[in-house]
């Protein structure tokens, strides 16, 4: 009697075939380096390189193109934003390339195969919703890129995911550049700085106030972060942030205004009561609790402003940085800028 195993009605199910080419490898491998890079930037070079040796490629290319109109032959409207490979120059010369590359549908990346001074290569173009065009460029193509139309789809395919990330990555920079504070520290960015600022000159004016800004220079920092992961990186940051804070009054502004210079802002501050500000500062220093703690120093360069000034914001910023560049050059913790108030 047969059982329920070997039933004649019975049908057998084949486990699916196993494809491990290597051009499904191939994409494997890029997914891998995309995932394992710390940011998307450094994530894309990543791919780029793993493409262009998995395809056996003399050089890889990548464009950005805003134009919306993606030609070939003339690639003067295409910006070349990353290269890897043996040579990083471009190698298309207007004078050798003859015909243009199809923009292809809006589902469907554009793909052209030609031979270039007796190379094979490949180009194949993805649009993006908001930023333009990206085009890859896969130049002397060695057998493992001479697969015909599937390694096409896999460069195709590949250059899809390079995309989405860049178009997320675009997206998200986007948005930074209209904030007005730093996001790792909650302190204002540059130009936020100098719109609340400039905001509070009236005030002080109407009130008869002076002002002092101080810009601060920890000249270590990027070099006890460039050591550390990002998580970490981060952490010192925000504590960093954070100390610089317990010096503040509830009126004072802070400021990132570049990555390792930090500017406080002091309604009714005058030379006096700043100069026991800076003091306290620098004599405190800036410790980091890191798995080897360190204690960072500070420099710091003051500019005041008297009520009814007429001088701006930038040029405030500007004389505190002198006066920080001073202090730097005659190793003094702090210093006030010699210009007139």
């Amino acid at each position: 009697m047969p059982t329920a195993e070997n039933h004649p009605d019975r049908d057998t199910v084949q486990p699916p075939e196993q494809d491990e080419t290597p051009l499904s490898v191939l994409l494997d491998d890029v997914l891998s380096a995309m995932r394992q890079a710390v940011s998307p930037q450094i994530g894309i070079r990543a791919a780029m390189e793993v493409l262009r040796a998995g395809t056996d490629a003399r050089m890889a290319l990548l464009y950005r193109d805003s134009t919306h109109r993606p030609s070939l032959p003339d690639m003067g409207q295409w910006r070349l934003v990353h290269s890897c490979g043996r040579s990083s120059t471009d190698p298309f010369p207007d004078d050798d390339i003859v015909g243009e590359t199809p923009m292809g549908s809006d589902t469907a990346p554009a793909r052209h195969a030609f031979s270039h001074r007796g190379m094979d290569c490949l180009w194949v173009s993805e649009r993006m919703h908001l930023f333009g065009r990206v085009g890859l460029l896969l130049h002397g193509l060695g057998p493992a890129g001479r697969l015909g139309q599937r390694s096409g789809d896999i460069v195709a395919l590949a250059l899809r995911i390079l995309t989405a990330i860049l178009e997320r990555d675009e997206m998200h920079r986007h948005v930074l550049d209209r904030l007005p504070y730093d996001p790792v520290t909650q302190f204002l960015n540059a130009h936020g700085f100098q719109d609340e600022v400039t905001r509070r000159l009236g005030r002080l004016d109407w009130q008869d106030l002076s002002a002092t800004l101080l810009v601060i220079r920890c000249a270590e920092l990027n070099d006890v972060l460039h050591g550390l992961s990002q998580t970490e990186a981060l952490a010192a940051m925000e504590h960093a942030a954070a100390l610089l804070r317990r010096s503040a009054r509830p009126t004072d502004v802070f400021g990132r205004i570049a990555h390792d210079h930090f500017a406080i802002w002091l309604d009714g501050c005058d030379r006096f009561a700043a100069s026991e500000r800076a003091e306290r500062i620098t004599t405190h220093q800036l410790p980091l609790l890191l798995a080897r703690p360190r204690l960072l120093g500070l420099r710091i360069g003051l500019a005041e402003r008297e009520p009814n000034s007429t001088t701006s914001v930038d040029e405030l910023i500007a004389r505190a940085e002198a006066a920080l560049l001073d202090a730097e050059a005659t190793g003094r913790k702090w210093m006030f800028d010699r210009s007139p108030a």
